[in-house]
């Protein structure tokens, strides 16, 4: 009778993959050794042995943006024993750690460089399992073979954050549950998304801002990313022109290609504060021409439970907050408000004023 049931499970598992569906399958072990399972990932892996919900209690988070949708899906954060050490940086920038205290016990000191461990302090932590956001992410954690590794987004594709957060809240809820949820961020995302197109449908094609991501700085040059990022996603469905929509993956330009596209507003992720770039105070770099910085619209990410800018579990307020920094005549948005009731709704919690201007205003 074992052998059937696990041929049938196996059978399952297969339609599953063939549907391309993430798949759950529990592989007969319920009776003596908990209730295990098989769980095809969203990258197409076969993870076996994965605890049911209820019996996970030692977790890793191992790239830095799914601490923040963890945190939003509610999942219990005293359960995370360890996480990268990016993600506990960007934490300590926002106000994570006013709302979570107990969060500034996570560590990092498992990680060597990079995305690479040191497995022998790894393995004391004795975790339950780890989630990475893309596989090359995972690929030291995989290698000890010793606890489930899940992946939770499918290839490289990030250009639309809507669509990767729907694929990390997929598998998220599947690991640890609270599916409903998951579908009240998805929905709240969408509704988002929709009332801003519909809004940024009216702005005709000579009145649209030139437009520019820093995604980081480097001796002298920009990072803008490209046209097949979420920076690209972001700056375009609120009614914007991304100037670097033609760049190639990981380019670098030049201040004199800034000078060239001259953006009429910018937004930054990491490197010089707004502050600094409007009174024209970077070491070694002049953006005093810049239509941008003459006009001062030059702004920072929010920073929350982290950025706002990378595909995460605040990101779905950032469709609106780009939009009514842009074009405060065309979106209606009262920020503030918006803020906190999302962090009331989905986190619980309730934003004093000066913490709702602070996640808004990160460089003041």
């Amino acid at each position: 009778m074992n052998i059937k049931i696990k041929e049938l499970s196996v059978f399952l598992l297969l339609l599953c993959m063939m549907a391309g569906g993430i798949c759950v399958a529990s592989d007969g072990m319920d009776d003596e050794a908990g209730s295990l399972r098989t769980i095809t990932d969203n990258a197409g892996n076969i993870v076996e042995n994965v605890p049911a919900v209820e019996d996970i209690n030692r977790v890793i988070l191992i790239s830095p943006p799914i601490l923040g949708m963890y945190y939003t899906l509610g999942f219990d954060i005293d359960k995370v024993i360890g996480a990268n050490p990016n993600a506990i940086k960007n934490a300590k920038m926002g106000i994570f750690y006013e709302m979570c205290p107990e969060c500034s016990d996570i560590t990092a000191d498992f990680f060597t460089t990079g995305f690479d461990v040191n497995v022998e302090e790894l393995l004391n932590r004795n975790p339950d399992i780890a989630i990475c956001d893309f596989d090359g992410h995972g690929k030291a954690f995989r290698e000890v073979k010793e606890f489930p590794v899940v992946t939770i987004l499918e290839g490289k594709d990030t250009r639309d954050p809507f669509k990767t957060a729907e694929e990390m809240i997929s598998i998220m809820t599947t690991v640890f549950g609270n599916q409903e949820k998951g579908d009240r961020l998805i929905q709240y995302g969408e509704e988002a998304l929709a009332d801003v197109r519909e809004k940024a449908a009216v702005i005709k094609e000579d009145d649209k801002l030139k437009a520019m991501v820093i995604h980081m700085t480097s001796d002298g040059k920009v990072d803008p990313r490209h046209k097949n990022f979420y920076s690209n996603f972001w700056l375009t469905e609120s009614g914007l022109i991304d100037v670097a929509s033609e760049l190639e993956v990981n380019s670098q330009v030049d201040m004199e290609q800034v000078y060239e596209w001259n953006p009429d507003i910018m937004f930054i992720y990491f490197g010089p504060s707004s502050k600094d770039i409007i009174e024209n105070n970077v070491e070694g770099v002049d953006w005093s021409s810049v239509q941008a910085v003459k006009d001062k619209k030059v702004f920072t990410f929010p920073r929350g439970v982290a950025s706002w800018y990378p595909f995460g579990g605040e990101s779905p307020l950032l469709i609106k907050w780009i939009a009514k920094t842009a074009y405060p005549d065309v979106f209606d948005y009262d920020m503030e408000k918006e803020v906190s009731d999302y962090y009331k709704e989905f986190f619980d919690y309730e934003l004093s004023d000066d913490q709702v201007t602070r996640i808004l205003n990160p460089d003041n």
